[in-house]
């Protein structure tokens, strides 16, 4: 396992949001984690990037502490996409792609020829290279979303933390995105880690899943194990019925 988490607590304001939370990620796949609004995914996104800081208990990458490893260090090794991430007006495909390459610079030094060729395969990889000189701004949700994960991968680094990258989108642009994640994971062999909240899709498109409520993990594991008329009754109290998708092998939730 690449990312460790053990016994982790962590509260905003007062309010204990993760309780004791203890889990593993495998390496080089697509992790998704799943649960109801408010049961601490983003929070354990940011905690695994070392952007939040515990109470209590330790996450590790590759056995080495998050929360001891200096912000250059953790950058070359750790990129995060947020929700709703923001650009500056007028900024480029190409400019944003290159922001990825911020952790890799000298300092008052320029992108070298080894930096720009990273933007430009980041921009390859996601299929967006003719469109390396339009203002972010003014690209379709889809494209902006790949403007995004160019420049996470322009970072160039194995984990990948993705925070809802399909919120937003249409049901194709979805799967769009998704698609392109899993085959980002399968032929760098990056692990990704991604907050979804279509069940049907995550059960589709990540190779794990971790369930949480409340701060606390209901279960992990392969979709099929995870994905159950069980966790979807204690993640959202709800009843429903699971069927599976003969096409792709995964299970299907149809709420009751």
């Amino acid at each position: 396992m690449s990312v460790s988490i053990k016994n982790l607590r962590v509260s905003l304001g007062g309010r204990p949001v993760l309780n004791d939370l203890t889990l593993a990620f495998p390496a080089g796949q697509v992790t998704g984690l799943i649960g109801p609004n408010g049961c601490g995914k983003t929070t354990l996104l940011r905690a695994i990037a070392g952007l939040q800081a515990a109470e209590g208990g330790q996450v590790t990458w590759q056995q080495q502490p998050v929360a001891a490893m200096r912000p250059g260090q953790r950058a070359r090794q750790i990129a995060i996409l947020p929700q709703s991430a923001q650009v500056p007006d007028h900024m480029t495909v190409a400019e944003l792609a290159a922001r990825g390459r911020t952790p890799h610079l000298r300092p008052f030094r320029p992108l070298s020829g080894r930096d720009k060729q990273a933007v430009q395969q980041a921009m390859r990889s996601v299929g967006i290279e003719d469109l390396a000189a339009r203002p972010v701004s003014a690209l379709s949700g889809g494209q902006r979303q790949r403007a995004w994960i160019a420049m996470v991968l322009a970072q160039d680094t194995p984990l990948v933390l993705l925070d809802e990258p399909t919120t937003f989108l249409d049901l194709p642009h979805q799967i769009d995105i998704l698609r392109l994640v899993a085959d980002l994971s399968r032929t760098h062999g990056k692990t990704i880690i991604a907050v979804l909240h279509d069940l049907n899709l995550a059960a589709r498109f990540c190779g794990h899943l971790a369930a949480l409520r409340a701060g606390t993990l209901i279960t992990a594991g392969p979709p099929a194990q995870v994905v159950t008329e069980e966790t979807i009754r204690r993640m959202f109290g709800i009843p429903c019925q699971i069927q599976s998708d003969r096409r792709y092998n995964t299970p299907v939730v149809l709420p009751a």
